[in-house]
């Protein structure tokens, strides 16, 4: 019994070590965190198994992986998902019939979105069920950001544009040629895709900065790669990364330094907000808007804002008809893109809203029960960081808030636009969850 409890705990550490290992790569190789990541969550399965659905959170999340295999099944074995008469009839998209076919098999493909990190949620959470590993997993996602900060630089001020492509095409680094109106993309595809890592990785650069217990060196140093990561965050032009970039600040600060951060922020908002809506015109407005330099003045811009609406809207709107044609199993993943690729409109890739994305693929019980549940430990764990927990407040807890910082933002920007699909950041975002779970169950015990 003492051999087995022995091999049990040195399976466990090799999982951890394993498990670092593919954080550290992540962002830099999809394929080679991956290659870590995989051998460490079977180790932390095999640790935590005995006890794995035994609590609400597990289980739910369970629940939606198997309701996401079910809808693949029906999509692949039962239903036709011909949706031609449908769509020309119901909802007057102008799709060139003879063109239009989606593949079911493209519904399996989607698995790969849900199941692998749903796995990796249920096995990892060992990894960071304590203060101390969740500190240390926040330091390794930070150190392992430097090739996304080094790629994106070198891109941005000394136009070292890629791919840059190793083993076959396993690990690209893009590094797009930076175009008008576009920014920092840096190892990503899409500069919205690199400000939505960055985003996730900003909160833990705040909480390192925080930290009581530091040195003057590793206070510099600590201080040196957050202003980095900011920089990096601010070139990418995206509106979500700089919106990220603000609302991070109060909420890993926290209530006993919301004070003065709140009265930053509102200077802050306050001259933006003159500076653009057209009530404000007069020469002071013109003048602030000299000195604010052109990307924010095109980003923020009214009417760029107003076009960027509507067009979302409409998105929205056609999104929610096409989830009408089979609520209850979905019309199966990427079937949004087929049918616009082949309309007279423009081409749609998805529907920029990930719970309307997750109800079109596999039907609107799977998105209410998983997004429901996200939401539910947001809330939950939001009252016990902020609220309940203020008393006693420790070092630790900036890394917490960060988890929960990290995690609410992510899951307000797939509102509006979706960088899911990329397996680096929904990797981290349920490992994120995964924390945030374990967060819960520490002040749930706590508090008993």
């Amino acid at each position: 019994m003492k051999f087995e409890f022995t091999s049990i705990v040195n399976q466990f550490k090799k999982g951890s070590f394993l498990f670092d290992i593919g954080i550290f790569f992540l962002p830099s190789s999809l394929f080679i965190g991956g290659f870590f990541l995989i051998p460490a969550s079977i180790f932390g399965f095999i640790y935590k198994k005995p006890i794995l659905l035994k609590d609400k959170w597990n289980s739910s999340f369970f629940a939606c992986g198997i309701f996401i295999l079910i809808s693949t099944f029906m999509h692949y074995f039962i239903f036709q998902n011909d949706y031609r008469d449908l769509i020309l009839n119901n909802l007057r998209i102008p799709i060139k019939i003879q063109n239009y076919s989606w593949d079911p098999t493209l519904s399996i493909y989607g698995l790969g979105n849900w199941i692998p990190q749903i796995w990796l949620f249920l096995s990892c959470q060992n990894f960071l069920n304590t203060p101390q590993k969740r500190r240390k997993f926040s330091v390794i996602l930070i150190i392992s950001t430097f090739p996304v900060l080094f790629s994106g630089f070198s891109q941005y001020y000394f136009s070292w544009y890629g791919p840059f492509e190793t083993l076959n095409g396993l690990i690209v680094w893009f590094q797009k040629p930076i175009l008008r109106d576009y920014g920092l993309t840096g190892l990503f595809n899409n500069q919205n895709y690199a400000g939505s890592w960055l985003n996730l990785v900003w909160p833990f650069c705040i909480a390192l900065v925080l930290e009581r217990s530091q040195k003057f060196i590793k206070k510099s140093f600590s201080i040196s790669i957050l202003l980095a990561t900011g920089l990096a965050l601010y070139l990418t032009n995206s509106r979500n990364a700089w919106a990220g970039l603000i609302a991070a600040i109060p909420i890993v600060c926290g209530i006993e330094n919301l004070l003065v951060i709140s009265i930053l922020l509102f200077i802050l908002i306050g001259i933006l907000l003159y500076s653009f809506l057209p009530i404000f015109n007069s020469e002071l407005q013109n003048i602030i808007r000299g000195l604010l330099p052109s990307n924010i003045i095109y980003k923020l811009s009214i009417d760029n804002y107003s076009i960027y609406q509507i067009s979302r809207i409409g998105i929205y709107l056609k999104a929610i008809n096409l989830v009408t044609l089979d609520p209850i199993f979905g019309i199966g993943a990427a079937a949004f893109s087929s049918i616009y690729a082949y309309s007279s409109i423009d081409w749609i890739t998805h529907p920029h809203n990930l719970p309307i994305e997750l109800a079109l693929s596999y039907g609107i019980p799977v998105s209410i029960l998983l997004f429901g549940t996200i939401y539910l430990l947001l809330i939950l764990t939001g009252k016990f960081l902020f609220i309940s927990n203020i008393k006693r407040f420790k070092n630790n807890d900036y890394f917490d808030r960060a988890f929960w910082a990290g995690t609410f933002f992510f899951m307000f920007s797939q509102l509006t636009d979706i960088q899911y699909f990329d397996g680096k950041i929904s990797l981290i975002f349920w490992l994120l969850l995964a924390g945030l779970k374990n967060i819960f169950f520490e002040h749930q015990n706590n508090k008993i």
